[in-house]
């Protein structure tokens, strides 16, 4: 049923006398939910989800950029380091479907302030648990991860559903590039913090800024839903026509639409979706968790150039990610399918990321030309960052209706790696102190996974009800 019936279905139930005052609010809630942002709103809200991410990356990569220096106050060993950089994943993985869902269901954007008032405060309370218990550390970067879990599924289904489809790629890939400024600015600003006012100050300051950010969010959430429902206010002495709403209401699901999970975890795009994003998480979160320390470890005499291994990696990233982001969209605007698109993305995604991460393994050993090494790093940071332009787009292609709740399966998925290939690295190199196996080992499932793309991923829509 397109937007038009919809509207007229509704239309007719509303201004029957007899179901007016009965399904008026709920009904009118439904529409304001697949309402399209007006032009004069799409600029303030993308640069506001903007902030968002690059505020919850900084706070995500606050303990690995600290742990060096806090492990070494605490006397915390590789195994126990690992354990603790992969809690916030453990937390991660249970709130991906639960973020899409809330946010198809009710908007993402209550679902956005409230989890990042959490995440804050959870984050700045490692300063105390620290000195407590190792334990209660692991109880805060859990509780972090879980609200923290929320937060991509959320935002993905909310630009579905309040953005026309012909904006919704662009949007998610420049918003999707604040997760590496994120990481660029707090590696400026973290290694300052670190060296000059101590781990603490880390956590202080992305703690603030989450809370900060969170606060602005429901400001103008309740501002932009206040301005809605005055312009869409059902009165009990009036109709509601088609040309009085003037909506643009996308063809989507009402809240209570039920996803067919068991239909779409039989289709080949979805399985190799999945194993695609498996396999980018799987570098991405050990290379969040342990570049760092891999430098620290690798060249020790080079401690006054932290700043350089925890900024130009991950600005090479956000580069990585903006230009993955135009070629998508230049293929697209050539009229190229939008399956050759994403398969295109994703094996550069996937295959230069893994092939650079092995030259860096083999170029660092002896811990002798750190500038080369270095420059590995930046280049597979870079390759890896197209993925915005793969993965994470994706699951608007395949089922836009229900982009969130897919997303946050995808991302529950991607998650694994965090919660035991992060800990597995950690036991690994506390039995060998070998980087370039940790590294293989990604590369390895890279390979597999950019194959099993290339053979079954699709960027067309998925029609389960045929």
């Amino acid at each position: 049923m397109d937007g038009k019936l919809k509207l007229s279905a509704f239309n007719s139930s509303v201004t029957s006398p007899h179901t007016k005052s009965k399904l008026g609010m709920a009904e009118l809630g439904m529409v304001l939910h697949h309402t399209h942002w007006p032009i004069s709103e799409r600029r303030t809200w993308t640069s506001l989800l903007l902030l968002g991410i690059v505020v919850l990356y900084m706070v995500r990569t606050s303990v690995p950029v600290a742990i060096v220096e806090i492990s070494q106050e605490l006397n915390w060993d590789k195994k126990t380091c690992g354990i603790i950089l992969s809690s916030l994943y453990w937390g991660y993985i249970l709130t991906q479907v639960v973020g899409g869902h809330l946010s198809d269901r009710y908007g993402g954007d209550w679902v956005l302030w409230g989890a990042g008032i959490v995440w804050s405060l959870a984050s700045l309370s490692v300063i105390y648990f620290a000195y407590v218990s190792d334990l209660l550390v692991i109880a805060a970067r859990f509780i972090t991860g879980l609200f923290q879990g929320m937060h991509w599924p959320a935002m993905t289904g909310l630009l579905a559903h309040s953005l026309p489809a012909s904006e919704r790629n662009y949007n998610l890939y420049l918003i999707s590039a604040g997760g590496h400024v994120g990481v660029v600015v707090f590696g400026f600003l973290g290694s300052f913090l670190l060296f000059h006012h101590g781990w603490q100050s880390l956590f202080v300051v992305v703690s603030v800024a989450g809370l900060a950010w969170a606060l602005l969010l429901r400001t103008v959430s309740v501002r932009s839903r206040s301005r809605h429902k005055t312009h869409y206010k059902l009165s009990a002495n009036s109709h509601m026509t088609e040309r009085t709403l003037r909506l643009e209401v996308p063809p989507t699901p009402g809240p209570c639409t039920r996803i067919p999970w068991k239909k779409l975890l039989q289709q080949p795009p979805v399985l190799a979706l999945f194993l695609a994003h498996f396999s980018h998480c799987f570098l991405f979160h050990n290379a969040i968790s342990w570049l760092p320390t891999y430098f620290h470890d690798t060249f020790p005499d080079r401690i006054n150039s932290a700043w350089q291994y925890n900024v130009l990696p991950w600005a090479s990233m956000a580069v990585g990610s903006v230009l993955g982001g135009w070629l998508a969209e230049w293929m697209i605007t050539q009229n190229v399918d939008m399956t050759v698109v994403r398969k295109t993305t994703t094996t550069i995604c996937l295959g230069g990321g893994s092939l650079f991460l092995l030259l860096m393994g083999v170029v660092g050993r002896g811990g002798q030309r750190f500038s080369p090494t270095l420059l590995c790093a930046i280049l597979s940071f870079g390759f890896d960052g197209v993925s915005v332009a793969a993965t994470v787009s994706n699951p608007i292609d395949l089922t836009p209706s229900s982009a969130g709740a897919l997303f946050g399966a995808m991302n529950s998925i991607g998650t694994l790696p965090g919660i035991f290939g992060v800990s597995l690295t950690g036991y690994i190199l506390q039995a060998t102190s070998n980087w370039v196996l940790v590294f293989s080992i990604m590369a390895g499932f890279n390979l597999v996974a950019g194959l099993t793309f290339l053979a079954f991923g699709s960027g067309k829509q998925l029609h389960l009800d045929s």
